[in-house]
């Protein structure tokens, strides 16, 4: 079989003699049901008269999901039904011709039966629980308790092993494999944690299938999960900050456009990154179509100006600075103490860069206010699109939320060394920057006319001389 490196990766755990419990996945279509099935295929066939379990929250999921899979693999594997294996469809099992056999067993929660007692007294040798998000950490307890068949030290079969797979979401798995509260989960000697996305996938025209089915997707929170693998994204529950972000409207496929000036907003952070927005300006369209988070030991002005003329180092027509107008001053713990900005202009100076960066930052309720006119009725005509590709600022206007004064919400975390930081606002920050600078007439007239420029606002429909 041709397996991934995240594949071969928890192969090589699930048969070392250290590791009991493996948990792979973190994306869709990463070949999580492949690897599980195959890997118990694998152990009845080497050990005669071993039992494996594999388990789902539904025997309906079972038949139409997992079994599939199964008996996909047992085919491309070589092996016949009746000849080499027979299964029974009451049982749910699968015998084969060694005395090995594979149970297929629901662990979802029901009332009436609240202890697993549909379980008995069976005993197993390993488990493939497959979505294992879906039941509960109780049952992961009680079905790994009874995996004992065969198992000893000093045999062909030392330990007993578990295979979860599942997707990013906030369950047990997270706080068990992932990440606590304000701090990432350190495993235990016997736990390994594999990630894999459709992108690893060895069937590289299903990837590419798959990415682009995926990206279609209009909840972005699904998309972060199930395209990105990311653990920490937060689905939309009300109170966000930019109430009128919509994937629909704002999230498009951009492109960079060399005939257009490049135009750099950033903020002064460095925890948990230092980041610099890139976007282009067609008429009143504002495209995001990059981003550049210099986390450490990356989070250095010299460092992301670097990034940004190796990737647009070919761009000839112009480029403009913006900018927290709070960076604006000497720093002694910058390079040879000149300014943040004075910097950028040096590193990017073969750009012939324009500074734009306001004398103050604009107030963070009034530019709310009018960031959404924007996103809710393109307000004074004017459009903003985030490029798809960006899935870290599509997290951050999505999660952003709003504050008891109307400002945004910037509670702070921990990171695993203890240091404080601000989780979101950055990237909404340096993208507040940007398009009051370049707007500024349009957003003097709203703050002007206060509501009723909300209110009243014409609604312009999305330009169609756009290229994205």
């Amino acid at each position: 079989m041709d397996l991934s490196q995240p594949q071969s990766d928890a192969w090589h755990y699930l048969h070392d003699n250290e590791h009991t419990e493996v948990l792979f996945g973190g994306g869709a279509g990463g070949g999580k049901s492949m690897l599980g099935c195959t890997w118990q295929i694998n152990e009845r066939i080497a050990h005669p008269g071993t039992r494996g379990i594999i388990c789902r929250k539904e025997l309906k999921l079972i038949r139409e999901s997992t079994l599939v899979t199964f008996f996909y693999m047992m085919g491309q594997l070589g092996y016949k039904a009746g000849t080499d294996y027979e299964y029974n469809s009451t049982l749910m099992t699968v015998t084969f011709s060694n005395e090995s056999t594979i149970t297929f067993k629901d662990l979802g929660w029901i009332p009436s039966d609240p202890n697993f007692e549909r379980l008995g007294s069976s005993e197993y040798t390993d488990c493939f629980i497959d979505e294992a998000g879906e039941i509960t950490e109780k049952a992961f307890d009680i079905i790994t308790s009874r995996l004992r068949w065969m198992v000893k030290k000093g045999t062909a079969i030392p330990l007993s092993k578990v295979l979860l797979t599942c997707n990013p979401n906030n369950n047990w798995i997270k706080a068990k494999y992932i990440k606590k509260e304000n701090k990432e989960v350190i495993l235990k000697p016997y736990q390994a944690f594999v990630r894999a996305l459709v992108t690893d996938n060895p069937d590289k025209d299903f990837a590419e299938t798959y990415v682009q089915q995926l990206k279609r997707m209009n909840n972005t929170y699904d998309i972060a999960r199930l395209l990105d693998g990311d653990w920490d994204v937060t689905e939309r529950t009300g109170g966000e900050f930019y109430k009128s972000f919509d994937t629909l409207k704002h999230v498009k496929q951009v492109q960079y456009d060399p005939s257009l000036p490049l135009h750099l907003s950033w903020d002064k952070n460095v925890k948990p990154y230092l980041p610099c927005g890139v976007f282009q300006i067609k008429g009143k369209t504002v495209m995001m179509i990059d981003l550049f988070l210099g986390k450490s030991p990356n989070n250095k002005v010299w460092t992301v100006c670097d990034w940004i003329r190796s990737k647009y180092g070919e761009h000839t027509d112009g480029m403009f600075i913006y900018g927290d107008s709070t960076a604006d001053n000497s720093d002694p713990s910058l390079e040879e103490n000149r300014t943040f900005y004075a910097q950028i202009m040096q590193r990017l100076a073969s750009f012939s860069p324009q500074k734009r960066v306001p004398a103050s930052n604009p107030l963070v309720v009034p530019r709310g206010r009018f960031i959404n006119a924007i996103m809710d009725s393109n307000y004074a005509g004017i459009y903003f699109m985030i490029s798809d590709q960006l899935s870290e600022a599509i997290n951050e206007f999505t999660n952003v939320k709003e504050n008891a004064e109307g400002g945004k919400d910037k509670s702070t975390e921990k990171d695993q060394s203890g240091a404080t930081y601000q989780r979101w606002g950055h990237i909404s920050d340096l993208t507040d920057y940007i398009i009051c600078k370049a707007f500024n007439s349009e957003y003097e007239r709203f703050k002007r006319g206060g509501v009723a420029a909300f209110d009243n606002a014409e609604i312009f429909d999305a330009p169609t001389n756009i290229s994205y």
